[in-house]
């Protein structure tokens, strides 16, 4: 009969004890979850919030205004100053100097293109056609007077290799001598020559040209300025004084002088 009542309380006490166990572990994983429960409020609350204020502050910067500022706001209780403070202080800084850089640049831009419409107005101001041209001879610049010695429009000279533009030939347009420009583009020196070459447009009547092929300073989109002048009624006024400087005016046979 002992041996019945040990067997027996046993028995009886094991279902207990796995109960309050399982009681146990159910009070712990309560526990656990509403600790877990009370950290995702304090990220939700604490972090969370305040990140997407940054996110916001920064989104509003405006890009050229140093006084521009991110500022986070703070609870009476969490006034002490956190890593997020440090990270905006960080970023007021960055924005500061880049904003003031910025802002020079936008300002020196703004003198560069109030510099180059001035120059571009001088030039559309000039009797001569100029083009700029780039290394591989495209025209990066051409004003009004080369576009219509040229027979084309403004507009449209830009982006186009000076060969579809127009040829250079001698005098009695017996040769082609594009040599003369393509030389200068590559040796990157100064060249002048006045008579001597005709310019041959695509799309307007061919003249006899005062060239003068000037380089330009480096780096730049544009490496040559090219003027170009029709003096075809100055070379005819000039050969015809000639001729009557040593011609009889009325026989036409060569004078005293010749």
């Amino acid at each position: 009969l002992g041996e019945i009542r040990v067997h027996e309380s046993y028995a009886t006490l094991r279902p207990q004890q796995i109960e309050s166990a399982w009681r146990i572990a159910v009070a712990q994983l309560l526990q656990i979850a509403t600790m877990a429960m009370v950290l995702v409020l304090i990220v939700r609350w604490l972090i969370t919030r305040r990140l997407a204020r940054l996110a916001a502050g920064v989104a509003q910067l405006h890009p050229l205004d140093p006084s521009a500022r991110i500022t986070l706001p703070h609870r009476r209780l969490l006034a002490q100053y956190d890593e997020l403070d440090a990270l905006v202080e960080t970023l007021n800084r960055l924005h500061a100097d880049r904003a003031e850089e910025a802002s020079l640049r936008a300002q020196a831009q703004a003198a560069l293109g109030a510099r180059v419409r001035e120059i571009e107005t001088t030039l559309e101001a000039l009797s001569d056609g100029v083009l700029a041209l780039r290394p591989d001879g495209s025209v990066l610049y051409g004003n009004d007077t080369v576009a219509r010695l040229l027979g084309r429009e403004t507009d449209t000279l830009p982006g186009q290799h000076w060969t579809t533009l127009f040829t250079l030939t001698d005098e009695d347009r017996a040769a082609v001598q594009n040599h003369w420009l393509e030389q200068a583009l590559l040796a990157g020196a100064q060249r002048h020559l006045r008579g001597g070459l005709r310019v041959a447009p695509r799309a307007a009547p061919s003249f006899i040209a005062e060239l003068n092929a000037v380089p330009l300073p480096q780096p730049g989109d544009a490496t040559m300025l090219l003027v170009l002048r029709d003096i075809s009624t100055e070379i005819d006024q000039e050969r015809q004084i000639a001729y009557q400087a040593f011609h009889d005016p009325l026989t036409g046979l060569g004078n005293r002088t010749k």
